[in-house]
């Protein structure tokens, strides 16, 4: 998941220009967080909240697999 937030930084900036050479700095004052990045915290939060309760019904986790 670091890599992927990572990687939706640094491409952040060529979102909408895209950039074919493999040559470019990976940070500059042009990337930042966006949506996609914030979606996958929420994404993984939910998941580790709902491992802690498995009793609940709305648990994705089946109960012989869920051992967090």
């Amino acid at each position: 998941m670091l890599g992927a937030i990572i990687g939706d930084i640094v491409g952040s900036r060529f979102e909408f220009n895209n950039h074919r050479s493999k040559d470019f700095d990976l940070f500059t004052e042009e990337c930042e967080v966006t949506d996609d990045s914030i979606m996958n915290l929420a994404v993984a939060k939910a998941i580790m909240e709902a491992a802690k309760h498995p009793t609940d019904d709305f648990n994705i986790f089946p109960k012989e697999v869920s051992h967090f």
